[in-house]
Formats: C-alpha cells, structure tokens, sequence
C-alpha cells in the first residue's frame, strides 16, 4: 500500500496500528510537504521530527514528499485490533538506559477540540483541586511542554498545557520535571524524544488530558494508561475512543475517577 496520511504523531500511530493488527502492507509513505508548513510554526524542526517518527514506526517503509492531497480516509474502515506497539518497533533505537524507578508520568498537554471551554467552565475547578489534594507513594514525572507553540492547528483547536495547574502536585508529592519549553513541532532531538517512549512504557501510570499526541503514545507505548477525556461520547473522533476504549479500557471521563484508576493500575505492580 502506498499512502498519503495525516501527518500528526497520533495520526501515524493510528496508521502503524492499523498496518499492523490488518497487515496493511505499507511499503510507500508520502510527506506532504503542504500539509507541514500548514500545521507547524518551526517547518525544519516539523519535517526533521516526522521522518525520523515515521523511519521510527515503519523501518522498511519508503519515504516519499509531495504536495499533493492526503489519502488518509482509506484506512478508516479497518479495526485497530490491539493497540500496543511497544514489541513493534525496532529494539535497536528503544532500550535507552532509563535512570527512574517507581514513578507515574503526568503529561501537560491538554486537547479537547470544540469542548475546551466546557471543560474551563466544569472541569477545571476540580481538576485543579485534583492536583492540589492528589498523594502517591510514587516519585511523579512531568513530560511534555510548559507552553503551546502558535500555529493553526493549536489556534483553532485551542490546544493548552496544564502544566501550571500540575506544579501544585509538588504540594504533597515528589515531583521530577522533564518537560520542555515548547514541543508544538516534535522534539529537536530524536533521541530524548526516544528517552521519553522508554519513560512511558516502564511508567507505573501514565496519565494523558483529552485527545491527540499524548493520548495516542501512551495507548502505542503503555500497558498502564489512564486518558481523561470529558465529553468524548460527543466528540468528533468518538468512534475511535470507543473502539479504543473497548480494547483498553483507559478512557474516564470524571475527575473523581483519576486518583482511583491510578491507585488501582499502581496496586498491580509487584
């Protein structure tokens, strides 16, 4: 198959998965060069981090450009299957020796599309009293950005960090912070970037917020994912998360339920 997709990091692991759990047979994917000047803020750091992701997730793939129109749409009937990908790629570039022990991930990217503001008005509130009164006995990671980089994308969808709102988590937990400036356009250095895949996948917990990059990584590279994710049942991509959630199970949707799943995906660590 050769094919045109979405250029997203979520967008690509979707296309892995499928390719995987269908046997798509991707021998050919094209970069539309159109597509990543129309997302990104930074093109040069964009176009490094997405062929180096793509080489990442499909090493015998050939890589093509244009600027051409994406075909993306002739995956969408097939099922996802098994979501993790972790055993899937190439062992050569994971493995990174991995300094942490005994600690749960909190990534500070939020994205929620149309319903960001719902979720300002009657979830942040709690959410915020969430990282204010939230205690483990595990060491707690920050990864991610502290800022959201402007481009279109971000603009329109009003993309957000919360990652102020996570400093409080330090109130009565040990926190480490990894996260970067501004990661809008992919992480200048591939192989950090690959530091991070091996943080999540030996996570006791990781804990995403809404949509997108973050969710999709965790689900490829995590077999302990918690993904908050208010007002999914209206969301564009609702079909997906249910498929999604069917397979995993890491979907919640109240605020109550973070501090319950997280202890109870941590009790199962021997």
């Amino acid at each position: 198959m050769i094919i045109t997709p979405h250029l997203g990091i979520g967008d690509i692991i979707i296309l892995r998965i499928k390719d995987v759990a269908n046997k798509l047979g991707i021998t050919d994917i094209n970069i539309s060069t159109l597509q990543l000047k129309a997302q990104t803020e930074d093109y040069e750091t964009r176009f490094s981090f997405i062929k180096q992701f793509i080489q990442f997730l499909f090493p015998n793939v050939s890589i093509h450009f244009t600027e051409g129109p994406f075909d993306f749409g002739r995956i969408h009937s097939y099922p996802l299957k098994n979501t993790y990908l972790y055993n899937k790629v190439s062992s050569r570039m994971l493995h990174i020796e991995n300094k942490y022990r005994d600690y749960i991930v909190f990534h500070t990217k939020l994205r929620l599309d149309h319903w960001i503001e719902l979720f300002e008005r009657e979830i942040m509130p709690s959410l915020v009293v969430f990282f204010e009164t939230f205690k483990t006995s595990k060491t707690i990671l920050l990864l991610g950005e502290k800022d959201i980089g402007q481009n279109n994308e971000t603009i329109l969808l009003k993309t957000t960090s919360l990652y102020q709102s996570m400093l409080s988590l330090r109130k009565n937990n040990t926190v480490i912070d990894l996260t970067k400036d501004v990661l809008t356009a992919g992480n200048p250095d591939f192989n950090d970037f690959l530091s991070d895949i091996e943080i999540i996948n030996e996570a006791d917990c990781n804990i995403t917020f809404g949509i997108g990059g973050p969710f999709n990584i965790c689900m490829a590279f995590s077999q302990r994912h918690v993904g908050f994710v208010p007002f999914y049942r209206v969301s564009t991509y609702v079909g997906m998360l249910e498929e999604i959630n069917q397979l995993n199970g890491c979907i919640i949707e109240d605020v109550e339920e973070i501090g319950d799943r997280i202890n109870q995906l941590t009790d199962q660590i021997i």
